[in-house]
């Protein structure tokens, strides 16, 4: 858990057991690389969220970026190329954001932010989902959603390290060694290589922290069966 020791907070290899590269092109399986297929994924949220489409508008870029410009009114989601899973779960995770843009009134804590970011591009690992929202056929479904699944495993086995790191530096310790002995624990030698732990911790302070305690949310509101078609609960309800 997040109130526990850094060491405590990452799994042993939890790294290291996901070998499927999310980046790799998944020809025949993804839908067309275009704005009409994210438009269909963001009516299909858009249909039990709540929203107006007309105030989003999607533009292409190199990484996933979303502008809440204002508050249910007008929201600018800019995804990555489409032809890949990871550029999926960046594009969907982007949309999570843009259903918090959706909403008017007081803005949510960034954990809820990003744990309602992070539950979107968990759609992705739902075949049911992709063959109607998405249009793919059921075998396509399931293979994206199994290489999608992993992907997500490794990425927050990657969050839980950087929110331990980032405790272990709050607490005062060094920070090479303390990211050193966390990423060789965690099953990442490579990362462990590192001269210093990412610039993240310099440039954002809290982020970690919170996009690990975000995983942690995001999970729960992906519990259950047929999860995908239940109208996210209200902020506050999250806070609780």
């Amino acid at each position: 858990t997040l109130g526990a020791a850094p060491e405590a907070a990452v799994s042993d290899g939890a790294i290291a057991a996901a070998p499927i590269d999310p980046g790799a092109r998944t020809a025949g399986l993804l839908p067309p690389s275009d704005a009409a297929a994210l438009a269909r994924a963001l009516a299909a949220l858009i249909a039990i969220h709540g929203g107006d489409a007309r105030a989003v508008r999607c533009t292409s870029a190199s990484a996933g970026r979303t502008f809440v410009i204002v508050p249910g009114r007008e929201v600018v989601v800019a995804a990555p190329e489409l032809s890949t899973v990871f550029g999926w779960q960046t594009a969907l995770h982007e949309l999570g954001h843009a259903l918090v843009g959706l909403r008017v009134g007081p803005r949510p804590r960034r954990t809820i932010d990003e744990a309602i970011a992070q539950w979107s591009a968990r759609h992705l690992e739902e075949p049911r989902w992709s063959t109607a929202a998405l249009a793919l056929d059921a075998d396509a479904a399931r293979t994206i959603a199994a290489i999608a699944s992993r992907a997500r495993t490794r990425q927050r086995a990657q969050h839980r390290l950087l929110a331990a790191c980032e405790r272990a530096l709050l607490d005062g310790r060094d920070p090479a060694a303390a990211w050193r002995a966390l990423a060789l624990r965690a099953g990442w030698p490579e990362g462990a290589d590192r001269v210093a732990p990412p610039d993240l911790y310099w440039d954002d302070p809290g982020a970690a922290i919170a996009y690990a305690a975000a995983d942690d949310l995001a999970a729960q509101l992906a519990d259950g069966d047929a999860w995908w078609t239940r109208p996210l609960p209200a902020w506050t309800a999250l806070d609780a």
